[in-house]
Parts: C-alpha cells; structure tokens; sequence
C-alpha cells in the first residue's frame, strides 16, 4: 500500500520502526554529520544554500542516531521543504536538492508522477519510498569524519606557516631598512607578500612557494648584513661637528666606566669602522652641540674627542636604556652616531612613558626609513632637507 505522509506523521512512523527493531543503540548522531558536511563544504562543493535544505531533510528522520542499514528517507513536499529551510524559493529548493545529488550526499528517489510519499509493508510500517535518500551521507560518515580531520590539520598547518612567514617578513624588514643600500625593491617585495598572506584561498603549494622566495631574499641580504659587520683596522675620521662645552670634573667612578669601555670593542663601533659611508657621513648628516643634549650631558659631562669614543658612549648609553647592540648598530647605520645620539637623548627624556624602549627605536627607525620627521622634528630622512 502506497499513501502520502506529512513530515510529522513521518517522524512518527519511523520512530515506531525504530523502536521495533531496537536498531537505534548504534550509529551516528545527524547534527554531527552536518557539521562535518558544512565544514567541508567547499571540498565537497556545497553552498550554505545547499547546507539549509540537507538541515530540513535530516530533521525529519527518526530521532536518535542514523544507520546506514534503515532507510533513510525524507518523504517531506518541496513546499515543507521550503519552508523549513528559512522560505526558499522552490526552483532553488530543486537546484540545491540536485546539487547535493551530484556531491554524492544524496540521492533523489523519484516517482512516476514526481510525487513524494512512503511505501509501507503488510504491517503498516515504512520500508522504503519516494523522496530525498540520505543513506549516501550516512554510509560516508567516517569517510568524512577523516576527511574532516585531514582537512583541520591541514589548515592548522596552513596557519603556523602563516605566522612564521609574518615573523621571517618582519625581520627581513628590518635588515632592509638597515641596508646602506638602496632597499626600496625589496620593501616593496615585502609589501607584496604581506598583501598575499591576507588571502584566505592560499594553499600550502602557495605558502611553500613564497617560502622559497622568501629564503632567497635573506640569502641576498643577510650576507651584506655580515659584511658590514666585519671588523676593519680603519680609522674613522675626527668628528668636526661636535663642539666643546664647558669643561667639567668627571668623578672617579665615571671615569673608571669610561676605562672599562674602552677596552671593549663594541659592535656599534666595528659597525661604523667597517661601513665607510657612515664614516663619511657621520660629520656631515647631523650637527649637534653636546651641550644640547641633556640626559647624554648628565652621564658624560664632557663632549667626546673622538668618534670612536662618541660610540662607546653610545653602546654604553643605549645598555642603560634596554637596548640590544643590534638595533643601536642599525641606528647608527640608519642615522649615524649624531643622530644616533640625538635620538638616544630623545628616547631617554621619555623612557618613563615607553614600556617597550627596542620596539620603539625600531618603529623610529622604520618611520625615518619612509622619510618621515622623527624624535620631535630634530631628525629628518636623509636626502630631506630640515
């Protein structure tokens, strides 16, 4: 016998089966299988669109979990459907059905007169019908489980790949503002890279090629890095700019500071040695009067005589700071010792108000670099007129 079943009287009929049978201990919970369909959607090339009507479908099966070896048939009419799945319109409840179809998640049962109903036995109980079969999702439930989870450790690595190429980009930024170099090609590469890593449809076959990329810029920049890092016996010119203040009596406890640091060759100082155009523009970039600097003045009452002992002060004064010789080397690679030490006392006048003393001197760094005016107008951008 053959009758037409609304989506209640269906639930019912096929609770009753359930029961009967005691087939309900065992299988898969539906809402679980959902949500591992809607999370491998685009894999499985389903829309939202598709997720609400396979929603409407399972919400009509019996209660409990689903087993591939019942029938697993939604017997509900496409104007139900419509309205369960939030008031669809019906041609698109029939793509959406057909595409689901072609995902191999369902498969459409059709009558003779296109008609939806259930087919019952001698005893009055469902055993099969016309309608929505969704026994191919159930029968791929740990085919999709596992995909899911490939899938999540997939993207996972995605992500970590993503973060440690942000990081590599930043370093690599800061070698390149370091760069006595023209860098502009190679911040604007960095741009461009920064741009792709914000696109949500990178794959790791993308991630591995930037990665690539990314190896052989360093291998390009960092070389020049150790270059300029290298020591040399070459004396770097007398700083002319700087002039005499008036003569103080230093304590003995600075001056045996004083002794202590000339016995150490600080990398600030090999930085500038080994770099003639810093030597060079040392005296000509900055000119300052050491009188004008007053936290500087308040450690070392006296003008240094030479550019060497103006950077030794320097390494010293950027450690009372918390700043690492890297970043004081790149700043005096950036701005020279002169305006490096413009921009120390800068710094030292508000070190109450900076939690982060190295962030900050890399972020005026970097704001010198794109030839902005730093440390309150009194440092411009090379090749800037003040």
């Amino acid at each position: 016998m053959m009758t037409k079943m609304s989506a209640k009287v269906q639930r019912g009929q096929w609770i009753s089966c359930g029961q009967s049978t005691g087939a309900l201990s065992s299988g898969i919970d539906r809402w679980d299988l959902l949500e591992c369909v809607a999370e491998l959607r685009k894999l499985l090339g389903v829309s939202d669109r598709e997720l609400r009507i396979l929603q409407a479908h399972l919400s009509v099966l019996p209660k409990g979990p689903l087993l591939a070896v019942k029938p697993n048939i939604s017997f509900m009419s496409g104007a139900e459907v419509c309205r369960r799945a939030m008031g669809i319109e019906e041609h698109t409840r029939l793509r959406a059905e057909q595409r689901l179809e072609k995902a191999g998640l369902v498969k459409r049962r059709l009558s003779a007169n296109r008609r939806r109903f259930a087919v019952r036995d001698g005893e009055g109980k469902v055993y099969s019908g016309y309608g929505i079969d969704l026994t191919p999702l159930v029968e791929r439930a740990d085919e999709l489980m596992q995909l899911r989870e490939k899938f999540r450790a997939a993207e996972a690595h995605k992500a970590e790949m993503r973060s440690s190429l942000r990081a590599r980009l930043r370093a690599l930024e800061d070698l390149a503002l370091a760069m006595m170099g023209d860098a502009q090609a190679l911040l604007e590469r960095i741009s461009s890279w920064r741009t792709v890593l914000r696109r949500r449809t990178l794959v790791l076959r993308d991630l591995s090629a930037m990665a690539a990329e990314i190896d052989a810029a360093e291998t390009e920049v960092i070389p020049r890095e150790q270059c300029a890092a290298a020591p040399t016996e070459q004396e770097t010119v007398n700083r002319g700019s700087l002039a005499q203040s008036n003569k103080m009596t230093v304590d003995d406890e600075q001056n045996v500071g004083h002794i202590e640091s000339d016995r150490k060759e600080s990398k600030i100082e090999i930085s500038a040695h080994s770099n003639p155009k810093i030597a060079k523009e040392e005296t000509s970039h900055y000119c300052i009067e050491w009188g004008e600097l007053k936290e500087l003045q308040t450690f070392y009452p006296q003008a240094p005589t030479s550019s060497r002992e103006l950077l030794l002060r320097l390494a010293e004064f950027g450690s009372f700071l918390g700043l690492r010789e890297r970043s004081l080397s790149n700043a005096v690679a950036r701005l020279g010792s002169d305006g490096t030490a413009i921009l120390l006392d800068y710094i030292a006048g508000r070190i109450a108000g900076i939690p982060n003393p190295e962030g900050y001197l890399e972020s005026l760094l970097r704001a010198n670099a794109r030839g902005e005016t730093i440390a309150g107008g009194a440092l411009y951008a090379r090749g800037v007129s003040p």
